[in-house]
């Protein structure tokens, strides 16, 4: 089974824009922009998804611990309510999809830069500028990303542009934002 460049940007991306809401601790990095593309909307969805941990169509305080938390960071009650102040429309202890997507077509990363080079670095736990497969496999499982070993291989042959075995920021800035 071949793994397309758009798989690998649909999971990354749910990462990049779970670490730029962690990393920042602030949203005012979002700028707005008038409408998403169909692609930016599908991983929005999943990013939401990914977020509401009991499926109950709705993302609270406790559903964005337990996600940050399985992502390897610990975030306070109060940003987590922070954030949920600013995605839901009427004011709730939670936000539902609507929310969620409405939030994400009004804001949009204004670093992308550092984002992406933030999120470079949390997969590249030995800090030695390159990207493994086993870096990979396990920043995706972090993200409760599970594939197959054919799906890894692809996903890592399509990032590895000069095969030497390792993902560079370069290689993974031109996955993550293909021209």
């Amino acid at each position: 089974m071949q793994c397309s460049k758009i798989g690998w940007q649909t999971k990354s991306t749910f990462y990049l824009k779970i670490k730029a809401l962690e990393l920042k601790g602030t949203f005012d990095h979002f700028q707005a922009q008038n409408v998403m593309s169909a692609q930016e909307i599908a991983e929005s969805k999943l990013v939401f998804t990914v977020l509401d941990k009991n499926s109950d169509g709705k993302v609270s305080v406790c559903d964005i611990r337990t996600t940050m938390h399985k992502l390897g960071h610990d975030v306070s009650n109060e940003d987590c309510q922070d954030f949920i102040k600013k995605v839901s429309c009427n004011g709730n202890a939670s936000f539902n999809e609507k929310d969620f997507l409405a939030w994400m077509e009004t804001y949009r990363e204004k670093d992308s830069e550092t984002v992406l080079f933030d999120s470079f670095k949390a997969f590249d736990k030995d800090k030695n500028g390159l990207i493994s497969r086993q870096e990979l496999q396990e920043g995706l499982e972090l993200m409760g990303v599970h594939l197959t070993e054919d799906m890894l291989d692809g996903m890592f042959s399509v990032a590895d542009r000069n095969r030497d075995g390792g993902i560079s920021f370069e290689e993974f800035v031109r996955v993550m934002k293909p021209s």
